[in-house]
């Protein structure tokens, strides 16, 4: 369309692209492991699979935008399930898939909260909707979680799921904390 006002202009590819109808990424479907298009100056995508960037930021940062939204999009939304009203942990606030998963979290409706080894990012953190965080530099933070837990939600309450991007010792320092069958999803590593 000669007169749409995505013409000529910079645009973000959407980064959920085939993953529309279902969680299971799309399969690959060249003969090196590489999709089409994948080292093409210029590739040809439907209309709806493309959105107008953001003017502030510059073509490395747009370029780069996409993979941490795909990561938090995979993380919380295609491997843990988020739903309304549930508790998810996500560990290492700050980052930019940690804050992105947060913002997807809250958009379900769910109750979120953060471990940072920095007060200030959890202030932002709680400022941008998060129910509360604690410092994961403190040995004793899973049980600081969990009387931040029972708070907001009344006793025994549990996490329904981890966001991790950080590694470590996640399993055990959140074993008491996870409600049975809750999950831990581990993301960019």
């Amino acid at each position: 369309d000669a007169d749409d006002a995505l013409l000529n202009k910079r645009v973000f590819l959407i980064p959920v692209r085939g993953w529309e109808s279902s969680p299971e990424p799309p399969k690959v479907r060249s003969g090196f492991g590489l999709p089409f298009g994948t080292f093409a100056d210029y590739v040809i995508v439907e209309r709806n699979q493309v959105i107008c960037s953001p003017d502030h930021l510059d073509d490395i940062q747009v370029s780069a935008w996409p993979l941490g939204g795909l990561t938090a999009w995979r993380a919380a939304i295609a491997n843990a399930g988020v739903s309304k009203d549930q508790n998810i942990l996500i560990t290492g606030i700050g980052g930019g898939v940690a804050i992105l998963a947060m913002q997807l979290c809250l958009a379900r409706g769910a109750n979120v909260y953060v471990t940072s080894g920095s007060e200030e990012k959890i202030r932002k953190a709680t400022s941008l909707g998060a129910k509360g965080g604690v410092n994961y530099k403190s040995k004793d933070w899973p049980s600081q979680l969990a009387g931040l837990l029972a708070e907001n939600c009344g006793s025994p309450a549990k996490i329904d799921a981890v966001i991790d991007s950080g590694g470590g010792d996640i399993m055990t320092r959140v074993n008491s904390i996870l409600k049975q069958g809750g999950k831990v999803v581990v993301c960019g590593m």
